[in-house]
């Protein structure tokens, strides 16, 4: 096994360094006369700035920057017009910025016909919800109807308009707040009546879930009749409140309550309880 000193190191070092020396020396003995200014007088007609040439060449590189962009349609031009190609190319980039700048140009004018749309569709909904929350909600309530009711009004109604009651007392396709202009007319669609749906009367009643003092309350009305027929007591009101309102304070519906909603929730029940009973009283009367 050879073993290498610290002069072995040495010697090799400087005989690295001579080498290094002798190809600097052969290179610069070398004299190429290799350069943009040769280059553009030996193959360009008398005139051209070799400086022309070079950016030319420079600005065609960065446009055309690989294979497919410079075969596509012979996008490569010739150098022997430098000035054309800089032209050309300044044309062509001033052109692409103007489009740019017209497309942000059409999107901000787009999105500002959008925002000024939305902003009258809500000013009308809030227009026709003033008008809807004058006949619908408190003190306003929908008339709670019993079959043998929808009967006697059935009598003088065409077949093709009879009223279906609802368990809640509502009925299927007619709106029930006596104050409305549409009170009993039939808002069912033709999709309502094929295939069962409400989506007519829940368009009508859809300002219900609008407002930041109003809710939509799933089954309020069912649940409403279905309390009062079974809650028995000596405070019959407070317990028929108490367990209307309980039915909303768990589960998915308890995130629908915050202070204005609970308020609205709890007069609104109030004013049903206080309507049932009336009713009551009609129906012992007749």
């Amino acid at each position: 096994m050879m073993r290498v000193g610290h002069d072995g190191c040495e010697s090799s070092a400087n005989m690295t360094d001579a080498l290094i020396d002798g190809l600097v020396s052969v290179f610069d003995d070398i004299k190429t006369g290799v350069s943009m200014r040769s280059f553009a007088r030996q193959h360009f007609p008398s005139g051209i700035e070799p400086l022309q040439v070079q950016v030319a060449m420079y600005a065609q590189g960065i446009r055309y920057h690989n294979s497919q962009s410079r075969r596509a349609n012979n996008a490569l031009k010739g150098l022997h017009k430098p000035e054309e190609i800089l032209h050309s190319l300044a044309a062509e980039e001033r052109s692409l910025v103007y489009m740019g700048r017209l497309e942000l140009k059409r999107r901000r004018q787009h999105a500002a016909a959008l925002a000024a749309a939305k902003e009258g569709r809500m000013a009308r909904l809030r227009a026709e919800q003033v008008v809807f929350n004058e006949t619908h909600g408190l003190p306003n309530l929908p008339r709670i109807f019993t079959p043998f009711e929808a009967d006697e009004l059935n009598l003088g109604r065409p077949p093709e308009d009879q009223l279906e009651v609802m368990p809640s007392g509502l009925l299927r396709h007619h709106c029930t707040f006596p104050n409305c202009p549409d009170y009993l007319v039939n808002l069912s669609t033709k999709n309502d009546r094929d295939l069962g749906f409400r989506n007519g009367l829940f368009r009508h009643l859809r300002f219900c879930r609008v407002g930041s003092d109003r809710s939509y309350w799933p089954g309020y009305h069912a649940t409403c009749v279905s309390v009062y027929r079974t809650h028995h007591g000596a405070d019959k009101k407070k317990g028929f409140v108490t367990r209307v309102t309980s039915r909303y304070e768990v589960g998915g519906r308890a995130d629908r309550l915050n202070s204005r909603n609970r308020n609205h929730l709890v007069a609104m029940t109030n004013a049903m309880f206080d309507f049932l009973e009336q009713n009551k009283n009609k129906k012992n009367e007749n």
